[in-house]
């Protein structure tokens, strides 16, 4: 009843992030009938891409086109990070340049896990504490470390089997729900990695995490003994 005698005095706003609607319900109905829809897709990376630029356009400044692509891939497809590190890079410098982002903008945690997961692959024990000791001291808890790195290796694995399988580096990306920018790197660290091992790593992992939430084994002490197992 409300639906159709609202409070014109009142801003009644409805959020639903599924696509679950019922068309069939009166409910639904009202709601199409006297409610205004505003139906908003998750961005591409190119869309993204482009309207950082543009914001940075905006704000009288210029991007150089490696850094773009650096400061979307620290900063994922989170548009509140994306506008923050932003406006302080323009508040740097009008012409940004890759060292600028570098220097200004940290490093997602995946960026981190995937120096990890390399170094782990490649038996470098101690570039593999290094990174884990870094991530350890940036308050990063060892069951969301385990997590990520799972999935890190999960994307090698699929990566290595589609790109076999003859796949497009866009046709991976769509598939997996990566960047595309990223296909290419993961794509050639997995042609140096035995995919025997990678699913080793993988089952090893799946064993940790249930140890640790089972209370038999001390996170910390769980990951570096994992870790040091190279």
């Amino acid at each position: 009843d409300y639906i159709e005698h609202d409070n014109p005095t009142t801003l009644f706003v409805i959020y639903h992030d599924q696509r679950n609607f019922d068309e069939r319900k009166k409910v639904v109905k009202s709601l199409r009938k006297n409610a205004k829809w505003y139906e908003i897709e998750k961005l591409t990376f190119n869309q993204l891409y482009k309207a950082t630029r543009e914001a940075i356009v905006h704000r009288n400044a210029s991007i150089e086109d490696n850094a773009l692509a650096l400061l979307l891939e620290r900063c994922g497809n989170d548009l509140l990070t994306i506008s923050n590190q932003v406006e302080k890079l323009c508040l740097y410098t009008h012409s940004i340049k890759k060292e600028d982002v570098e220097r200004l903008v940290p490093p997602r945690v995946e960026e981190d896990v995937f120096k990890l997961t390399n170094a782990l692959l490649n038996h470098d024990l101690r570039n593999t504490m290094r990174v884990y000791q870094d991530l350890i001291s940036k308050k990063h808890d060892p069951l969301e470390l385990i997590g990520l790195i799972a999935n890190a290796l999960r994307n090698l694995y699929q990566v290595s089997i589609m790109s076999k399988k003859g796949y497009r580096d866009n046709d991976i990306a769509s598939a997996l729900g990566l960047n595309p920018r990223a296909i290419y790197p993961i794509r050639k660290n997995a042609a140096h990695f035995d995919i025997t091992e990678l699913m080793e790593k993988l089952y090893d992992l799946s064993e940790l995490d249930y140890a640790i939430k089972t209370g038999t084994v001390d996170k910390f002490r769980g990951l570096e003994l994992f870790l040091m197992r190279i």
